[in-house]
C-alpha cells in the first residue's frame, strides 16, 4: 500500500510527504504501535483449528489486501473529489515553483499529498489494530489497553488534523497548514531537532504558481525557495514592480494564452486562482 501511494503521487506530479509523516510511520506505527499488538495474552483454551501458518494462505492474503484495497479505494474518490473542485489547482513543485530535488520534505505542500498522509496513516493504523484480533486464538482485544491508547491517540490526531483550522501542529505533518502557521511550527518544543529542514519554514503551496511565472518573466535564475528571513515575502524587486498581492498580467491576450497552457487554469480568471488557499 505504501509502495502504491508513493508512486501514485509521484507521478501525478512529483509529490511527496512532510518528514514527520515517515517518522510517525516509522515509530508511531512500525515501533510503538507493533509492541502494543504483541501485549494481547492467548485464550485459556485451545481453539477448534488451527493458526494459518503459510505466508500465502487464503487468511493471511485477504486480512492483507481488504485493508489496503478499501483504503486505495477511498483514496482514489477523495482525490476524484478534489479534482471536481473548481478551486482545484494541481502542483508539481519541480517544475511550476522549482523546488531542488533534494528538498524533497517541501514537495508536500499541496492540496493532493494531504490525503495521501490522512489515508496512508489511517491504513496503516487501521491493519495494525484490526490484526490483533487474534481470532479465536487470542483474548478479546479490549482487554489490551495499550493498543486501545495507541490507536485512539492516532484516531483523535487525525481527526484533528482534517477538522481543525491551520495551526503548528497541523503544519508538523502539513496538513490544514498555511505560512503563518508554518513559521510557528518551528518554535513547538524538540520538534524541529527531528527535522530535516521543512519544520518552520515557508508554505509552498500552488498559489507560488504565478509568482513564479512573475520571477521567471524578471529573470530571477533561481528557484521560489523563499526564506523564514524574509519572514516568506517576495523579492523586494519583484515586489516594487508588482505591489499587489497576486501578479497582474498586463497584457490580458497573453495572460490567457499562458493559463490556457496550464490545464488547471485554463477557463478560469486569475482572480479565482488567486483566492485559493491551501
Amino acid at each position: 500500500f505504501l509502495t502504491t501511494v508513493r508512486t501514485v503521487y509521484t507521478i501525478n506530479g512529483a509529490l511527496n510527504f512532510a518528514d514527520y509523516v515517515w517518522i510517525v510511520m516509522d515509530v508511531g506505527i512500525g515501533i510503538i504501535m507493533v509492541y502494543t499488538m504483541t501485549q494481547s495474552l492467548p485464550t485459556k483454551t485451545l481453539a477448534d483449528y488451527r493458526p494459518t501458518a503459510t505466508l500465502l494462505g487464503p487468511r493471511t492474503i485477504s486480512g492483507i489486501l481488504f485493508p489496503c484495497l478499501t483504503a486505495l479505494l477511498a483514496m482514489f474518490v477523495a482525490e476524484a473529489l478534489l479534482w471536481s473542485k473548481p478551486w482545484y489547482i494541481q502542483l508539481d513543485p519541480i517544475f511550476d515553483i522549482h523546488v531542488r530535488p533534494q528538498d524533497w520534505n517541501l514537495r508536500g505542500d499541496n492540496y493532493d499529498s494531504p490525503i495521501g498522509v490522512i489515508g496512508l496513516l489511517l491504513c496503516l493504523s487501521n491493519t495494525a489494530y484490526i490484526n490483533t484480533y487474534g481470532g479465536r486464538f487470542r483474548r478479546n482485544i479490549l482487554r489490551n489497553w495499550k493498543i486501545n491508547i495507541v490507536y485512539l491517540v492516532f484516531l483523535f490526531g487525525l481527526g484533528f488534523a482534517l477538522l481543525s483550522p491551520p495551526n503548528p501542529w497541523n503544519c508538523i505533518i502539513r496538513v490544514n497548514c498555511d505560512t503563518p502557521e508554518s513559521l510557528a511550527a518551528g518554535h513547538v518544543p524538540v520538534v524541529g531537532a527531528f527535522s530535516t529542514g521543512g519544520i518552520g519554514g515557508c508554505f509552498l503551496g500552488p498559489q507560488l504558481i504565478l509568482w513564479q511565472y512573475e520571477m521567471d518573466k524578471a529573470g530571477y535564475d533561481t528557484g521560489y525557495l523563499i526564506g523564514r528571513t524574509s519572514a516568506c515575502h517576495h523579492p523586494s524587486t519583484l515586489m516594487m514592480s508588482h505591489p499587489w498581492p497576486v501578479p497582474k498580467f498586463h497584457n490580458s491576450d497573453a495572460r490567457d494564452q499562458t493559463i490556457a497552457t496550464q490545464p488547471n487554469f485554463a477557463g478560469r480568471s486569475l482572480s479565482s486562482i488567486s483566492a485559493t488557499s491551501c
